[in-house]
């Protein structure tokens, strides 16, 4: 069974319970329990084939994501750690049972997300993430843990209609889309780029100009606050009965009323 990433499970330490994995030679789905000692069950196969992108658990114990492989020997269960940032640590510790071997590192095709902070400052190469198993149709931002629309509407719409549109909208088999805070809209802008003013290298397509934000002007409850991605300028004096675009996002926490 060598080859195996953890797709999920219950983290305390390494412990963990009902490990599903996926085998990359074939994508079938893979399933373990193991009670937290040395202790695991055989591998049982789980009926179908799934092309499913991986992922690692978050350790807040240890501020670590836990990647479990498997040794060379097809049943010792071997623990390494990635760290906030992404970077591999190569630590790997045999964890579970079997005799002795080797693990087989394995390629993290997009799983290796490090922890959402507003402190990171990444290139758009390893902060933006195309989410596969959302159709490709949704991008997680690493720096603030957001997930965009990765081709927002080209339709404009007036203020109140925009809220509604991102409230109705299904991106990914998934709802729970809703109009951004002024603070995350502008968090896209890079001020040295223009025509989008997004970061160089990003996944986004057909971005256009002026942008609504769920943010009232508090000078002027009529009016409400926008970015521009054409040159990246935020603005607060669009009148919330004119026509712009609007670019969903879900996650975060949103403004009320809607």
């Amino acid at each position: 069974m060598a080859g195996l990433i953890i797709l999920a499970g219950a983290v305390a330490g390494w412990a963990q319970t009902n490990l599903t994995v996926v085998r990359h030679n074939d994508n079938t789905l893979w399933k373990m329990t193991c009670d937290g000692t040395s202790n695991c069950s055989a591998w049982t196969q789980i009926t179908g084939g799934f092309s499913v992108q991986p992922t690692l658990t978050w350790d807040p114990a240890i501020n670590k994501y836990i990647l479990i492989g498997i040794g060379n020997n097809g049943s010792s269960i071997w623990r390494s750690t990635f760290n906030a940032d992404a970077t591999w640590n190569n630590d790997w510790a045999l964890v579970g049972t079997g005799a002795t071997g080797s693990p087989s590192p394995v390629a993290v095709t997009g799983g290796a997300y490090g922890r959402p902070s507003w402190d990171q400052q990444l290139p758009a190469s390893t902060r933006f993430i195309v989410l596969s198993n959302w159709g490709s149709a949704a991008v997680l931002d690493r720096e603030t843990g957001l997930v965009w629309e990765k081709s927002p509407s080209t339709s404009t719409f007036s203020w109140l209609n925009g809220q509604s549109h991102c409230n109705e909208l299904t991106v990914g088999n998934r709802k729970g889309w809703r109009l951004p805070t002024i603070q995350e809209l502008a968090s896209l802008v890079d001020p040295t780029q223009y025509n989008p003013a997004l970061p160089s290298g990003h996944p986004f397509l057909s971005v256009q100009s002026d942008y609504w934000s769920s943010t009232t002007s508090a000078s002027n409850t009529s009016d409400a606050w926008g970015v521009g991605f054409f040159l990246g300028g935020v603005a607060f004096w669009l009148d919330k009965s004119d026509s712009h675009f609007v670019w969903c996002v879900r996650g975060g926490q949103g403004v009320d009323p809607q």
